[in-house]
């Protein structure tokens, strides 16, 4: 059980520094073409980021203030 909270906590810290390159990718016009994310998908992208970000950002305490659910 102990390895799985500590996977989970590794992917939470990971999500939004693997989140953030694929947001870049999806607004260029030059490599998207007419797919390219328009101005509501972009701010539900960053809704989405500042959700993520406080995570990861909330991740350490708790994992150390629960002793890792020990």
């Amino acid at each position: 059980i102990t390895i799985t909270i500590y996977a989970v906590f590794l992917g939470a810290v990971a999500l939004p520094f693997t989140y953030v390159p694929i947001v870049i990718a999806a607004n260029d016009r030059r490599l998207m073409g007419e797919y390219a994310n328009g101005r509501v998908a972009n701010f539900l992208a960053t809704v989405y980021l500042g959700v993520t970000a406080a995570a990861m950002l909330a991740a350490l305490p708790l994992l150390l203030a629960t002793k890792a659910g020990l």
